[in-house]
């Protein structure tokens, strides 16, 4: 029994490995306006409910499709990276990501930054994470929010995604692991 477990183990991780994207992790964004926000989800991931990572997408797997925007593509890469960070469902399908306006005003940024991230930051953390967003939303980021439900598990997620250097930050708050 124990041997026909670990087999179906290892074939979802081989299947699930062979759609997936081939990230690196970065140690800071390329593009400076991305920093502000790297920074503030590096400062909030030391503390708990919160994680955040910084990768470059080294290859598209699969490739941009001909129909989908760039945008469609990066929330296909985001979920598939959250999915293998957190796999709080069975697949991507867990995360539900939407891109923000590129001309918002910061009063919609606020707005749509999850009640689970916002409730967990004091008020200059969170004007530091908006204020973040809105840096990189006017230098032409992609800034994608949502959310992620599945097997007892929540997720809020912000993130904001560089095309042209193709980097991505994400801020995700979670109870992933606890047992909260």
């Amino acid at each position: 029994m124990k041997k026909l477990i670990l087999t179906g183990v290892a074939s979802l991780i081989i299947a699930t490995n062979t759609f997936a994207h081939t990230l690196k992790s970065i140690k800071e964004p390329t593009n400076p306006a991305l920093n502000p926000l790297d920074t503030i989800a590096s400062k909030l991931s030391k503390e708990n409910f919160f994680a955040a990572n910084t990768y470059k997408v080294v290859k598209f797997k699969p490739e941009q499709k001909p129909y989908e925007s760039l945008e469609d593509l990066y929330i296909r890469v985001l979920k598939s990276t959250l999915h293998r960070d957190f796999p709080i469902t069975g697949d991507e399908d867990g995360y539900d990501l939407g891109v923000l306006d590129k001309n918002c005003s910061l009063k919609q940024v606020k707005a749509d930054i999850a009640e689970g991230i916002s409730h967990n930051l004091d008020l200059d953390d969170y004007n530091k994470l908006t204020n973040a967003m809105m840096v990189a939303l006017q230098a032409g980021m992609i800034i994608i929010t949502g959310s992620g439900s599945g097997n007892n598990t929540y997720a809020y997620i912000v993130a904001a995604v560089d095309t042209k250097n193709q980097e991505l930050v994400y801020l995700i708050s979670s109870n992933f692991g606890s047992d909260e």
